[in-house]
């Protein structure tokens, strides 16, 4: 029988100390061990009854594993959120980070909507940082997160069949590299029917000892995926400034995205079609 939840609650987890096995998450000293086994625990024996639920992840000075949110926690209420915020540091840095699965750092599908507040994030399997897929409801919104890369793949992607991204507040970018070769394959990717949107107070900082390189493209919208930008950038980044293919679109509000979108290459479109300004 479930938990039926009475008020908001924050469920812990510390990747050091915490135990899957006798912990029940509920106090920073009971903490769960991984995220993927804190999420799921909730997502089997807990009804939300509309109250919000937070999953706090401790400075313990380990990466910790990457989570996947299959569906929506039964009863969360669309007015309140599915929070996963990590601890900062004394200096209100970010402190906690995420490495990758096989599935990527954070991995939202069929409804869940997630708010990703305060991680650094790497991705070394194949796999993306942040991915929200399958599911037009599907909504994963990143908020004061680092991103340090991802292998052959892409920082952020919405897709496929729908999911969507929101980038709320400032995001660094860091490149942590050498020479020649990219971090990731885009910072933003859209792509069948997926949706990233970069809010006006989303500003993107780009930084590291050489600036970050994206294999195809900063921003790409691809299988009538949408990319919305809008904000600030700060710092400079390589390659491609965009890409749009089969029926994808690029929306600056007016400005030229040759221009706007960070790149030291203009933009390309492979089915000879420019972007929406």
């Amino acid at each position: 029988m479930r938990i039926q939840m009475t008020q908001d609650m924050t469920f812990y987890c510390n990747f050091l100390m915490g135990s899957d096995t006798t912990g029940d998450g509920l106090t920073k000293f009971t903490a769960f061990k991984t995220p993927q086994y804190m999420r799921d625990y909730v997502y089997r024996n807990y009804d939300c009854n509309l109250f919000a639920v937070k999953f706090s992840y401790a400075d313990c000075g380990v990466p910790y594993p990457g989570v996947i949110m299959a569906y929506e926690l039964l009863g969360l209420g669309h007015d309140y959120g599915e929070t996963h915020e990590a601890e900062l540091d004394v200096n209100g840095n970010v402190a906690v980070l995420i490495s990758d699965t096989g599935a990527g750092c954070f991995h939202a599908a069929h409804g869940a909507q997630p708010y990703i507040r305060n991680f650094g994030m790497v991705a070394t399997n194949g796999a993306c940082c942040v991915t929200s897929a399958y599911g037009s409801d599907t909504l994963a919104t990143i908020e004061h997160c680092v991103f340090y890369g991802a292998d052959g793949r892409n920082l952020m992607e919405a897709g496929p069949s729908g999911g969507r991204i929101s980038v709320d507040s400032e995001c660094w970018v860091i490149n942590q590299l050498t020479g020649n070769t990219p971090m990731a394959n885009t910072l933003f990717h859209a792509t069948d029917g997926g949706v990233i949107v970069k809010q006006p107070a989303g500003r993107i900082t780009f930084q590291g000892t050489v600036a970050p390189k994206f294999a195809v493209a900063t921003a790409a919208a691809t299988f009538a995926g949408r990319v919305d930008l809008n904000g600030q950038w700060a710092g400079g980044a390589r390659g491609y400034r965009w890409h749009r293919a089969a029926g994808g679109m690029l929306i600056t509000h007016g400005l030229n995205p040759d221009t706007y979108i960070p790149g030291d290459a203009n933009g390309y479109s492979a089915d000879g079609t420019g972007f929406n300004a």
